[in-house]
């Protein structure tokens, strides 16, 4: 009997998981329990007869989208995901510096991504950001990222930093998640802030 699969649109020639399930359930409930033979042949050869493909087919995401800008050159369509204050919106970035490609906090007002790195917050001008992209943040904790986390740059060693979110005195601020130190850490005003309770965005 085929499986359903994670898709949420899954469909057999105009008949979804939900349809056919029904279905075999109306099938068995027909079928006197001791026919179990019928119903093995039936969930063996029935998909090679009935006119809907027993294939199921996902249409995949897009892909991330990142565009390279610089300065206040912030592109409509940039993601938001965190807040200083009103004036101060953050967009979700990634930068490079010393050697590693990091995600953080483009700022347009600042015309600059802040990235965490070695306990200080610095700032790229030049950055890129992501566009176009229908993900979101959930909560986590410590080093435990989600199979579906967006992977947003990498250190110099090859290790994969995530774009992750953590409330401080109000604040909602960007950063990156670090798995092999199990944290959050997020630049402001200068200074590394590291969180074992945070979110971590999801695409």
């Amino acid at each position: 009997m085929p499986q359903a699969t994670s898709c949420s649109n899954v469909y057999y020639c105009g008949s979804t998981i939900k349809e056919i399930n029904s279905f075999h359930s109306q099938l068995e409930k027909w079928v006197p329990l001791q026919s179990n033979s019928f119903l093995d042949f039936y969930y063996t050869n029935a998909f090679s007869s009935f006119p809907f493909s027993a294939t199921p087919s996902c249409k995949p995401k897009p892909p991330a989208k990142w565009v390279k800008t610089y300065g206040n050159h912030v592109p409509p369509n940039a993601v938001r995901g965190g807040k200083v204050d009103d004036l101060r919106i953050q967009f979700i970035g990634r930068a490079w510096h010393k050697d590693d490609l990091i995600p953080g906090a483009v700022v347009e007002i600042a015309g600059v991504c802040y990235v965490a790195w070695g306990g200080k917050s610095a700032y790229v001008s030049n950055y890129e950001v992501l566009v176009d992209t229908k993900g979101k943040f959930v909560p986590t904790t410590f080093g435990n990222i989600p199979p579906n986390a967006l992977p947003g740059g990498h250190t110099a060693k090859g290790e994969v930093l995530y774009i992750c979110r953590a409330d401080y005195k109000g604040m909602k601020l960007l950063g990156k998640v670090h798995k092999s130190h199990q944290r959050c850490f997020v630049g402001h005003h200068g200074v590394e802030h590291k969180f074992s309770i945070y979110e971590i965005y999801v695409y």
